[in-house]
């Protein structure tokens, strides 16, 4: 999974609040044209076969009354699409950069200010130069206290990585919306119509469909039930589980040295010198980031209502013709 860029995340809200925009106009500009071709149908029907046929008043705003339902579907497709995006994902947008800085924080300010002190203990020859019960009692403790800050470092680290994983998951979300609302405008408004009369509202009635599919794309993204669900599940999978074994670690469940007195202790070298601490491995290992299994999504394909039986107009403009 690669970085996104997130020194120019403050950009992502406008540049997304633009695709909506996009996507809006192209659909009332869709509506434009279908009105506009079914106006120049139905005046040259009336213009070419008035001496032909007879239609009624009634008969034509029977089939603006169906083109108008058409529309409204399409627009309460569009209604039921951008509240979703609004009530789900809009407010959260500059989030990704936010969970992306605390990752950068723990990183960068706790796991590194955590130095190498595991190792330089271990390696220390202190616990060889003095004798007494104080000095065995800490030479019998370092090696639990080393390995205490290892461990400690390693949940530290998946904290970090964990949070850096649900920052680019965030924010490949948000990239997949962006790119896939600026396709899909542009989709829309390539919709062809069909000026010969044999369909009507073929833009508008592609809109509906396209727009409900989205709804389930945006549906899908939301309850982690696609590409972005594993990653996802990986980053908070690991700090769940780390974060409770961290707190173990802290006081007052540190392991120490017991002795009556730690002063009880004096310069010299010990009797039977400890044996040597083996540098230590994290019992809980960071998770390395993985990401989604992602395919370029194609644009919707229009719907070919050419051989198609006019069911959107049956019975519309066939009453009483001679």
């Amino acid at each position: 999974m690669s970085t996104p860029d997130f020194s120019s995340w403050s950009s992502m809200p406008s540049r997304l609040s633009a695709a909506w925009n996009s996507l809006e106009t192209a659909k009332n500009t869709a509506h434009d044209r279908d009105r506009a071709e079914m106006e120049a149908v139905m005046a040259k029907l009336e213009e070419e076969y008035d001496d032909l046929f007879t239609t009624s008043t009634d008969e034509e705003n029977a089939v603006w009354d169906r083109f108008d339902e058409i529309k409204g579907q399409m627009d309460d497709a569009w209604t039921a699409l951008r509240t979703y995006w609004d009530d789900h994902f809009s407010a959260d947008v500059p989030n990704a950069k936010l969970v992306y800085e605390a990752a950068r924080t723990w990183k960068e300010d706790v796991f590194a200010g955590l130095g190498d002190h595991e190792n330089v203990i271990a390696q220390s020859p202190a616990r060889m130069k003095w004798t007494g019960p104080g000095a065995e009692a800490y030479a019998e403790k370092l090696p639990d206290q080393v390995q205490a800050m290892a461990d400690l470092k390693g949940h530290v680290q998946t904290v970090a990585v964990g949070a850096e994983q649900g920052a680019m998951v965030l924010a490949g979300i948000y990239t997949a919306v962006l790119t896939e609302v600026e396709g899909l405008a542009e989709t829309v408004d390539a919709l062809p119509g069909d000026d010969s009369g044999a369909t009507f509202a073929n833009r508008i009635y592609n809109v509906r469909f396209f727009l409900e599919d989205y709804l389930e794309t945006l549906q899908k993204y939301h309850s982690g039930d696609g590409v972005w669900d594993a990653p996802a599940e990986d980053a908070k999978t690991a700090m769940g589980d780390s974060v409770p074994q961290a707190d173990v670690l802290s006081t007052p469940n540190w392991p120490v040295a017991s002795s009556e007195s730690m002063q009880d202790m004096e310069p010299g070298t010990p009797t039977a010198p400890p044996a040597p601490i083996t540098p230590p491995v994290p019992e809980q290992p960071p998770v390395t980031p993985t990401g989604p299994d992602t395919t370029d999504s194609a644009p919707p394909t229009p719907v070919d209502r050419s051989n198609q039986d006019r069911t959107d107009t049956s019975d519309v403009g066939d009453e009483g013709n001679d």
